[in-house]
């Protein structure tokens, strides 16, 4: 890979950061705001999840965006209308303009994680792919692991409204920095003609869905979103510090230990696995991703009976291990199901699949933030908030469950790759 494509490499992963940091922001600003301007939590919900609807359509558009106008112009365009969300967030004062600015930064962050997987398929190939995907994927963990404790505990020094002007200023010098090397690295390629752009929308879904062992990894992805989108992203720090408020700074830790799950997923994920006794070295991709889709259920179960339990130091240093090992399975399920992937398809195909993965991944992001929000509404009319939480991902886990014995069947199909 030349200089200047390694420069604008660079660019498209701290972009990508940027994305998993406004993403997972919420789990340290929503508090904040829900308190200060007296929200339920079905609004906060409501609010953060406002993000997931334009980012969902984004991934349908986002192939063919980059393959019509070169990706240094989308990233362009999608960074400055995230710093416009920015604004309008940090400046934001009730309901209306909060919800506002997630939506614009949605639209904006949106094609960033396709974009990437469509520059590298354009620019590398073989083992130098399979490395800087896991790049891009360490970059957006480092993103989504700071926007929870430490983001918390820099909130706790400074406003929220200068964080988010800071983060308008990056995105815009860093829009511009791309668009200058970009306008160098892509002269001279060609750019798919305008008729085929929608055509194209219709064979990615059918691409997607004319697999039985994409179908499964797709619900197998869902319980991935759903987990780090509404847990992870939204309310784990403030149940670890209402179930444990003896620990709260331990217990705040939550989100940190997530992202440095993550983070080790991306680094190690395949070496840890092949360690793992029960499955051995030669297990078949379809299966490691249903091994994942059970560690997450299991870490889920183990979270909730950690918050239940009677506080004390042992079992709040124990549920930051385990959220640790819940991160690693989220992260190694972005992983896995993106190799899946690319065992099962032709070459060229997989960023168009994964495209449609994370459409539906969206939607089901914007519902989970939603869903947990009303459900913890409902079930404290007659409990506590804590013990509200537990009864919601209570129910959270069930329907997982249920997920790991259906997917179990069709992922077990033999690689055809």
């Amino acid at each position: 890979m030349e200089k200047r494509n390694k420069a604008l490499t660079i660019g498209f992963f701290l972009s990508y950061f940027l994305a998993c940091f406004i993403k997972l922001s919420p789990s340290a600003v929503m508090p904040l705001l829900q308190a200060k301007l007296n929200l339920s939590s079905g609004m906060t919900g409501l609010i953060a999840s406002m993000y997931f609807i334009p980012y969902g359509i984004m991934q349908l558009l986002a192939v063919p965006l980059c393959r019509r106008f070169g990706s240094s112009r989308v990233f362009f365009m999608g960074l400055v209308i995230s710093a416009c969300g920015l604004l309008v967030f940090s400046l934001g004062t009730s309901a209306l303009p909060l919800a506002l600015g997630r939506f614009l930064t949605g639209i904006g962050t949106g094609p960033f994680f396709i974009g990437i997987v469509n520059h590298l398929q354009l620019c590398t190939s073989g083992k130098q792919y399979v490395k800087l995907y896991g790049y891009s994927i360490f970059a957006s963990n480092v993103g989504s692991t700071i926007a929870s404790t430490p983001l918390k505990a820099l909130l706790s020094k400074v406003s929220y409204n200068t964080v988010f002007l800071f983060l308008v200023f990056f995105a815009l010098a860093l829009g511009t920095w791309i668009l200058i090397i970009g306008r160098e690295s892509e002269k001279g390629k060609k750019r798919e003609k305008e008729e085929k752009l929608f055509i194209q929308l219709a064979t990615s879904f059918k691409l997607a869905l004319s697999q039985k062992i994409f179908i499964a990894a797709l619900f197998c992805w869902l319980t991935q979103v759903f987990i780090q989108m509404s847990y992870h992203g939204l309310w784990c720090i403030q149940w670890s510090t209402l179930a444990m408020p003896c620990f709260e700074g331990l217990a705040s830790c939550s989100g940190l230990a997530i992202g440095f799950g993550l983070i080790l997923s991306g680094l190690w994920g395949e070496q840890i696995r092949c360690f793992i006794p029960q499955f051995g070295k030669d297990l078949k991709r379809g299966l490691a991703v249903w091994s994942n889709e059970c560690l997450i259920l299991v870490c889920l179960v183990l979270a909730i009976m950690a918050r239940v339990l009677k506080p004390s130091a042992l079992i709040a240093g124990a549920a930051l291990i385990n959220d640790i090992v819940l991160g690693y399975a989220c992260g190694l399920m972005i992983i896995q199901v993106g190799a899946l992937v690319k065992d099962h398809c032709q070459n060229g195909e997989n960023s168009s699949i994964i495209g449609v993965f994370n459409f539906f991944g969206s939607l089901c992001a914007q519902i989970s933030q939603r869903l947990t929000g009303e459900l913890i509404d409902a079930f404290e009319t007659f409990t506590t908030k804590a013990l509200s939480f537990a009864l919601t991902y209570a129910c959270v886990a069930l329907a997982i469950a249920l997920i790991v014995v259906i997917s179990y069947f069709s992922l077990r199909q033999k690689q055809t790759a």
